[in-house]
């Protein structure tokens, strides 16, 4: 079930994305999770281009990537993220990688992410991904 702060996003895996071994190299997986956070916030109104050209920045300060399972070329997979506030200039990310075959979510990635929007160098208050938590 999808929260108001959960969306998926689903994509295939690219010929390019992959390694010698057939496998998904792991710096890709930070490209996806990526791709699902811009997308949900671009979903909400959140355009980062528009708010890096005012030199307001959403940054990613941590995260933690546990790895499952590989993905493989050609690989149909989603992202399932869930976006929370965790105070009040940093915002909690959880994303889950499942693959999707034969109608089934086989969970492979999972990573908890923080991040903090930024002007100046500085954290501030994001006021309008803040207004996304109440």
């Amino acid at each position: 079930m999808k929260s108001e702060n959960t969306d998926i996003w689903k994509s295939q895996v690219r010929d390019y994305e992959v390694d010698f071994q057939g496998i998904v190299n792991n710096a890709n997986y930070f490209h996806y999770f990526d791709e699902a956070r811009s997308k949900f916030l671009y979903k909400k109104g959140i355009n980062l281009k528009e708010y890096a050209d005012n030199g307001l920045n959403l940054i990613l300060v941590s995260t933690t990537i546990s790895f499952k399972a590989p993905l493989k070329f050609s690989d149909q997979f989603i992202v399932k993220s869930t976006f929370s506030q965790s105070s009040k200039i940093r915002f909690a990310c959880n994303q889950s990688i499942s693959l999707l075959k034969n109608e089934l979510e086989i969970e492979c990635v999972v990573a908890n992410s923080t991040l903090c929007a930024i002007q100046n160098s500085k954290p501030i208050h994001l006021k309008a991904l803040s207004a996304l938590f109440v």
